[in-house]
């Protein structure tokens, strides 16, 4: 399968990740949360391959820290965002690391009009 899937994404970006979600189908979701930290714990309720989640997190106009504990965690950031999270490089193999050091942005726009074919006489 390897590191990239490819999505027609109809409905938006938010289309690809809700794609992600249905099929993981996680028990919870932590929306306003910028994850900090990450490493691997054997914890009693997941097993051996467990991660804890240092965040820091937003409620009600204050910041506060949290540690939670999973059996798997998706992140949902830019590249160089997922880089600068402590202990994420050392989970990953060295390739995928390396493709998301790669990984560059271009800040143009791209825009695409279609319009139906009876349109055509009038835009010659």
């Amino acid at each position: 399968a390897g590191l990239w899937q490819h999505y027609v994404a109809r409905l938006g970006l938010a289309d690809v990740m809700s794609s992600y979600l249905a099929e993981a189908k996680p028990d919870t979701l932590h929306f306003t949360t910028k994850v900090e930290a990450i490493e691997r714990v054997n914890s009693t309720k997941y097993g051996a391959n467990s991660y804890r989640v240092t965040s820091r997190v937003r409620r009600n106009g204050s910041v506060g820290t949290h540690t939670s504990t999973f059996d798997h965690v998706i992140f949902c950031v830019p590249a160089p965002d997922v880089l600068a999270i402590r202990g994420l490089v050392d989970l990953l193999p060295r390739w995928c690391v390396d493709a998301l050091r790669r990984v560059e942005y271009d800040s143009r726009d791209t825009v695409a009009i279609f319009y139906d074919g009876s349109m055509r006489p009038h835009l010659s």
